[in-house]
């Protein structure tokens, strides 16, 4: 088993998170008033402050499944982020893999040059 760097262990931490307040929010549901973005800067400008959203205890769990499947789908990129793995996922059946006598896995200019057009001038 490979050992996890830096970008991926902040990814999981993060999923992480998500999952919690998810399941928090899932098994205990609480209704809420939840204020705008502006709250409160804006009252002068307006007259009134914006309006608060109410949050149902039905909507905070639609709110936690939601964090849920993001903190799932945050912790699977986390793990399987390889761009050789999801080039294996995107390429076709009979593609052959990058470097393999198929796509080259860099490019370069050498690759472009016989495809590019001469575009000297003759005198």
């Amino acid at each position: 088993m490979k050992r996890l760097d830096t970008m991926e262990k902040v990814g999981l931490f993060i999923a992480a998170v998500f999952v919690a307040f998810g399941l928090y929010s899932i098994i205990h549901p609480t209704d809420a008033f939840v204020p705008h973005p502006g709250s409160g800067r804006y009252q002068s400008i307006i007259g009134h402050d914006p309006p608060a959203e109410h949050v149902t205890r039905k909507g905070a769990r639609i709110y936690g499944f939601l964090s849920l499947g993001f903190g799932v789908g945050l912790a699977w990129l986390a793990l399987y982020h390889s761009a050789a793995k999801i080039g294996d996922m995107a390429r076709s059946p009979n593609q052959s893999p990058p470097g393999k006598g198929g796509i080259p896995s860099v490019l370069t200019i050498e690759h472009a040059r016989p495809a590019l057009p001469d575009r000297r001038r003759s005198a």
